[in-house]
């Protein structure tokens, strides 16, 4: 373990919110500390009521480790966003608790960070532990019109981006100060879309550095979840992103469409399925109903206007346990 002593305020607080990936969360950790020399950061763990002994491991194995206990799973960017306003570093590092760090990667991502600061938020390249790249940043909206105006050219091999996911992303503080936390409203999936979407529309400058790569497992805690709240989760999100962001017009056109490829697809599925006896069709016909439901429910102006009780009260009926919401 490193030397690591913090000073009163740390150049990093890197942020990592847990829900049942205890095993990871230490794999995570400790990469950080095997991998890292720079002197100044300190750790914080939001972990989301999880029931396999990860905050007692946490507090064995990792005691300088920060730790926020939730009472119950309060999602992922919730959960980002209370150790975010907790912590004091001048820089915040997002990190997914499935990301195991390379050799001098966060080393590296700061010097670059310090060396260009006109960037207000950093990102690099996930890789899958077979060594495949992941679509983890985008230059334009992948909901929607494809925006990709106005990306300036950056020096030293750095590429401006509009989204990047928030597995691995270094945020200076005053970004946090100029644009606001994650939006509550999203309590699973494309928070981090919506918040970059805010900070590219205040004139900050988002960017990836391809040259870095980490190993990302990509939604460990997501793939426990049962189907049918996986995709209840995703829909609403994305409802959600596109009522924010886009005109009413665009916003009833994009999810029509959704319905309309489903209906499609179920039709498609059905017939392979009378052909070769695949249950496809299942699957599909059962995301087909589950965006149906979304809409059905989502489609009270209330939800994209006021948000806040209204949302966290949508499943209510749907029966939904409070430990289906992860933390990614």
């Amino acid at each position: 373990m490193s030397d690591n002593i913090p000073s009163p305020i740390p150049d990093i607080s890197i942020v990592i919110v847990s829900w049942n990936t205890r095993d990871l969360l230490v794999e995570c950790i400790e990469s950080v500390y095997r991998t890292t020399t720079l002197p100044s950061f300190d750790i914080w763990v939001v972990d989301n009521a999880s029931s396999d002994d990860s905050v007692q491991v946490l507090r064995e194995k990792f005691p300088e480790v920060k730790v926020i206990q939730s009472a119950s799973n309060v999602g992922f960017g919730k959960a980002n966003n209370r150790a975010i306003k907790a912590s004091k570093g001048k820089t915040v590092l997002l990190l997914n608790s499935d990301v195991v760090l390379t050799d001098g990667a966060l080393d590296t991502m700061w010097r670059v960070f310090q060396e260009h600061p006109q960037v207000g938020v950093l990102g690099c390249t996930l890789i899958w532990p077979d060594g495949g790249v992941q679509d983890s940043w985008h230059t334009y909206i992948p909901f929607g019109p494809k925006l990709k105006k106005n990306l300036k050219r950056l020096p030293d091999g750095l590429e401006e981006a509009l989204l990047i996911w928030a597995a691995f992303l270094l945020v200076r503080r005053e970004v946090y100060d100029q644009v606001g936390v994650f939006d509550e409203d999203f309590v699973l999936f494309y928070e981090d879309f919506d918040w970059c979407w805010r900070v590219h529309k205040a004139g900050i400058t988002i960017a990836c550095y391809p040259e870095v790569r980490v190993l990302h497992g990509s939604r460990k805690s997501a793939g426990k979840l049962p189907s049918d709240t996986y995709w209840r989760w995703m829909f609403t999100a994305e409802y959600l992103l596109f009522g924010k962001h886009h005109s009413p017009f665009v916003h009833k056109r994009h999810m029509t469409r959704k319905l309309i490829s489903y209906t499609i697809k179920m039709h498609l599925h059905w017939w392979v399925h009378k052909l070769t006896g695949s249950q496809l069709h299942a699957d599909v016909t059962r995301r087909f109903k589950i965006a149906l439901s979304v809409i059905k429910v989502l489609k009270d102006p209330k939800v994209i206007t006021e948000g806040g009780e209204t949302l966290r009260n949508l499943w209510t009926s749907c029966e939904r346990p409070e430990s289906e919401v992860e933390s990614r």
